[in-house]
């Protein structure tokens, strides 16, 4: 069994830390010993991480290298257009100038997918892979290329986001109810590449992480394809409870009794992730002993609250386990969201989570059991949460006794990779029988 895995990034971003653990997980459940240049598992990715964590028995493949020194406007070009599609969408006017535009970054895009596409083609022709598994790719190729693979060999699809299926990665409505495309990818893409998909792809399956992003994939696709629920995995071995004591020492957060809490986002701006909520609830409760610790990029940072304090990005196993030891609480706020890694992490870790009803989040927050759940647009609801369970420790010590034994038993790593094994066998056979 040799699989070709596809991530634009390496690594970083939730998905491609995804992406990045599942090549590990089925790397090193494929092949424990291979000769150099022989591995059964490949990771393809167009973005090469700073630094990423090596990956034993997996070979690495930096593709579409050549057009970042070739076309290096491009991917620019294309953020211009949506930026200046969000401007004159407010103004009537000018919008005679959008089908220009649009037509523009979809000839930009074009051109920036080719030479990944190209060199995904020569990799996938040489390799002779018996299942390729997309991940988050609307940077790098578009359902056409997908379609085109289908044809050759058994293809699966793993939708971190709604990408796949929508053609946009998520669409909600801000706290001020105005409505959000994130990202705006939606006019760049042609919606008849999907048509094509429909109508050509031939060997072709979708993965949802959550059982949301599940039914987002059978409300577009309905039976036309495969759509199989693989919830992410995460090794023990990574994330496990250290003593709260030492973690804030390591954090040089001072003993006290004040409740921590814990936010962690890759930008503590993106207004997806909805920080705004939890800073609103705190508000509501100015006089409540408690302390949040924020993680993340910020480039701006205009809280007066004293009670929060910003601890910078930290992206390492160590750094993160530390974190999520460190807190009483994690709080997940996001107005949608798929199977967010910083659930599953927390729960890993021990520390019970205040989670959004939104999106995938409930498949890991059962409420009274590993945390507790609330209206992600009702700071009032969430600042009732924290009062809660700040005013009964006895609560959160019980909760927390039952999430890293709930996670093990639901997300653990060995059985992510053992169902996605199962699938590319099934699928290889049905190819062969073809």
């Amino acid at each position: 069994m040799k699989v070709l895995i596809v991530s634009e990034y390496e690594n970083g971003p939730g998905a491609a830390v995804a992406s990045h653990r599942l090549a590990k997980a089925l790397a090193d459940r494929l092949d424990e010993n291979p000769a150099p240049g022989r591995e059964k598992v490949s990771y393809a990715f167009r973005f090469a991480a700073q630094a990423a964590a090596p990956m034993e028995h997996c070979a690495r493949h930096h593709v579409g290298e050549k057009s970042a020194a070739e076309h290096k406007p491009l991917p620019l070009r294309v953020h211009q257009y949506l930026s200046y599609k969000e401007t004159i969408s407010a103004d009537p006017g000018k919008s005679v100038w959008r089908p220009m535009a649009t037509a523009s970054a979809r000839f930009c895009l074009r051109r920036y997918y080719a030479r990944c596409e190209s060199d995904l083609r020569g990799l996938i022709a040489r390799g002779k892979f018996d299942v390729v598994n997309f991940h988050n790719v609307s940077m790098m190729l578009d359902h056409s290329f997908v379609t085109e693979i289908s044809q050759q060999v058994p293809v699966f699809w793993t939708m971190h986001d709604c990408h796949a299926a929508r053609l946009r990665a998520y669409k909600f409505n801000a706290l001020d109810g105005s409505p959000r495309t994130n990202p705006r990818t939606l006019l760049t893409v042609h919606r008849d590449t999907r048509q094509r998909m429909m109508r050509d792809a031939r060997h072709l399956a979708f993965i949802a992480p959550s059982r949301w992003m599940a039914a987002v994939a059978r409300d577009v696709y309905g039976s036309r394809f495969p759509i199989h629920h693989v919830p992410y995995g995460l090794d023990a071995r990574d994330f496990f409870p250290i003593p709260a004591s030492h973690a804030r020492t390591l954090l040089n957060l001072a003993s006290s009794e004040e409740l921590t809490l814990l936010f962690i986002a890759s930008s503590l701006e993106n207004e997806r992730k909805n920080l705004r909520v939890l800073l609103d609830a705190l508000a509501l409760i100015p006089q409540l002993p408690v302390r949040l610790l924020c993680l993340g990029e910020a480039v701006r940072t205009e809280i007066k609250d004293d009670r929060v304090m910003f601890l910078g990005r930290k992206s390492t196993v160590e750094e993160l386990r530390t974190a999520y030891s460190a807190a009483d609480v994690s709080v997940v706020t996001s107005l949608i969201d798929n199977l967010p890694n910083t659930v599953l992490e927390s729960l890993f870790c021990g520390t019970p989570v205040i989670g959004a009803k939104a999106g995938g989040i409930p498949d890991m927050v059962r409420e009274g059991r590993t945390g507790w759940l609330f209206d992600p647009r009702s700071p009032q609801q969430l600042a009732d949460r924290i009062r809660e369970v700040f005013f009964d420790r006895a609560m959160i010590a019980a909760v927390a006794e039952n999430c890293a034994m709930f996670a093990r038993r639901r997300f653990s790593r060995s059985m992510e990779a053992e169902r996605y094994e199962r699938l590319f066998i099934e699928a290889r056979g049905k190819f062969q029988g073809s």
